[in-house]
């Protein structure tokens, strides 16, 4: 009944107080692929491998699936965006789909067993209770995913030697829902445990219908010769990534950047060490820069800086917020090439596997594994809010006829084109593929409501959506026309046919406020939504421009008058063709009579009300709003 509650609730929730408080839902992706996963990988382990201890995985060099040389196969998704502040890089986040991103159900309101992960077979047969092996984790409440309700739960099961599987956790215990990663620690207390193929895995249980009910588990360490008190390590790990260093951006146009732009990215470092004595610890980044001119790569190492000691020690068990130092100050970047790549690797060092390592007691455990990321940045020809990786999808429910924008900010004071709109449509309850949407840019969007509108849209185009070939591949949308944007500016499009259709949605990085969308003639900014949408307006010069540069403005100017009017305005000025829209953004019909100089546009059988001109002039798009007065 709860469970039906939830439901009922979040559909309130959407659509309370009228169709124009409606938010952006969520969907489930598509999580690995599925022709891929039929292939049977070489390096992969049998089935029937058996392992020994220890058993340690903190989930940090595994990409969207568990690795296969400690896990069985799952529908559990690894991630770096769903866990907030992990103990180290990677997390294992359980919910209701399965690894192609599906529901386990399509009843919206079926409830049970969803996600789990179990080791392979490891073999304790020459173990006993009186050896203590015990089982550690961190369990995460919903993270950064959809919260749990109070029937909703994770277990720890572990398999006796007549292949049944009995639960040691959570048994009575309350799970914590503070949102914080929670250290668990259980004993293996059963001579009926100790067999050739010990088995344990995690098991989630809540909606099984889609991205719902999250759960997310880290850091799993399976040893003998443990006790109760046994939860510290030797280990000082990255927690976070490295994921922005243009201010808001990902990725800027490389002739929209200047050096002055770079902000540095903020990361998380985590001592799960015991003591009082806290750990000094030094951070070194390099890198290669690629330059791409005319399809030929140069690149150039770089290795600017090295911290060999931070002010500030890590102490035990702190989790520490470090701004980099700015680590492309001394980079000379190369003003000829067309684009560029940052390949930026962070590593610290604070002594893993050397002084307070004990071989024989974590042997072959390697604790430097988390003590690097990898980052890319790019500087090619596009805005990008995200990382190139969508942990979900974010979409309008039943989007026909209604409109989803995208607020961009030009890095600099310039005017440039876009010519194309990059977009991740994923897989999500169906294939996005065929579906008819309208591309649409926008100069200014407005929800207040004014009188006249102040929305300016300068250029919508027909297509249908496409989904690429893999996770995470954008498909490009080349415009007909280039269109000229300068300052802020809005991508985004308008969805025809009824169904549900979902952008790739980044949890690493958060946009949200960026986005808005329209359902019933008013334009609302995203309030509930956080992450970034794959969607990124490409620049370039107009397709009827010569290599040697962008386009000069058109020196005449347009004039339409009189503005208002009751419905007839005369254009003076050269234009190809115009088109008229009204404030939602609908083509609208009307006469036009031209003498060769001066053009008359005739509205006078439409309703009073603001309603915009979108003309065509060479290379570029130029748009009027007019008012008309009865």
């Amino acid at each position: 009944m709860l469970k039906v509650l939830k439901y009922v609730i979040a559909v309130l929730i959407t659509f309370s107080i009228g169709q124009s408080m409606a938010q952006l839902k969520v969907y489930s992706i598509k999580k690995t692929d599925q022709s891929a996963k039929k292939k049977k990988d070489v390096n992969a382990r049998e089935e029937a491998t058996v392992i020994n201890l220890p058993f340690w995985d903190d989930f940090s060099y595994s990409n969207n699936q568990p690795s296969d040389s400690l896990w069985q196969a799952s529908g559990v998704f690894i991630n770096n965006g769903l866990g907030i502040t992990p103990p180290s890089l990677g997390v294992a986040s359980f919910d209701g789909t399965d690894a192609y991103g599906q529901g386990y159900s399509v009843n919206a309101n079926s409830s049970g067993k969803t996600d789990s992960l179990t080791s392979l077979p490891i073999d304790l047969s020459g173990l006993s209770v009186s050896d203590d092996v015990y089982i550690s984790f961190f369990y995460q409440y919903a993270g950064y995913g959809d919260s749990p309700d109070s029937e909703d739960s994770i277990r720890l099961e572990i398999m006796k030697d007549d292949s049944t599987w009995v639960s040691i956790w959570p048994g009575s215990v309350q799970l914590n829902t503070t949102g914080n990663f929670i250290q668990v620690i259980k004993k293996i207390d059963d001579a009926a445990y100790f067999h050739e193929s010990f088995q344990f895995q995690f098991t989630s249980f809540g909606r099984r219908s889609g991205p719902f009910d999250v759960w997310n588990i880290d850091y799993v360490y399976v040893n003998k010769n443990r006790s109760e008190s046994d939860l510290f390590f030797p280990d000082r790990t990255i927690s976070t990534p490295m994921i922005k260093i243009f201010n808001d951006y990902v990725a800027i146009p490389y002739n929209h950047f200047d050096p002055s732009l770079l902000e540095y990215p903020t990361l998380n470092f985590y001592n799960l060490e015991d003591g009082t004595i806290p750990s000094p610890y030094g951070y070194k980044v390099g890198g290669v820069i690629n330059y791409y001119h005319s399809g030929v790569l140069s690149s150039d190492l770089f290795d600017t800086l090295s911290i060999t000691a931070v002010g500030q020690p890590l102490a035990p068990r702190e989790i520490q917020s470090l701004k980099l130092d700015p680590f492309l100050s001394s980079v000379t970047f190369n003003n000829s090439a067309d684009s560029v790549e940052i390949e930026a690797t962070l590593a610290i060092d604070a002594g893993d596997n050397v002084d307070d390592y004990d071989p024989a007691i974590y042997s072959p455990m390697d604790f430097r594994i988390n003590d690097t990321t990898r980052s890319t940045f790019t500087l090619s020809s596009y805005y990008a809010y995200d990382d190139s990786g969508a942990e979900v999808a974010a979409g309008l429910l039943n989007g026909a006829g209604k409109s989803l924008a995208y607020q961009f900010d030009l890095a600099k004071d310039t005017t440039d084109y876009i010519v194309a709109i990059d977009i991740y449509f994923p897989y999500i309850n169906t294939d996005p593929t065929g579906k008819e949407i309208d591309l649409s840019i926008w100069r200014a969007i407005d929800t207040n409501n004014s009188s006249p509108s102040t929305t300016s849209i300068i250029h919508r185009e027909r297509t249908v959506a496409q989904r690429g070939s893999g996770l995470n591949e954008f498909v490009r949308y080349k415009l007909r026309n280039a269109v000229e944007v300068t300052d802020t500016f809005f991508i985004g499009y308008k969805q025809i046919g009824a169904g549900d259709l979902g952008i790739g949605l980044d949890k690493n990085t958060n946009s949200g406020n960026k986005i808005f969308f329209n359902i019933d003639g008013t334009w609302q900014r995203n309030t509930l939504v956080e992450g970034s949408l794959m969607m990124r307006p490409i620049f370039g010069t107009p397709p009827s421009s010569t290599v040697t540069g962008l386009p000069g403005k058109v020196t005449t100017k347009l004039s339409v008058y009189p503005n208002p009017s009751s419905g007839k305005y005369t254009i003076k000025g050269t234009f190809k063709t115009v088109k008229v829209f009204d404030i939602h953004g609908v083509e609208q019909n009307f006469s036009l009579i031209s003498d060769g100089k001066n053009a008359t546009l005739n509205l006078e059988h439409h309703a009073e009300g603001l309603y915009i001109l979108q003309f065509i002039r060479k290379e570029r798009i130029e748009t009027i709003k007019v008012f008309k007065k009865e």
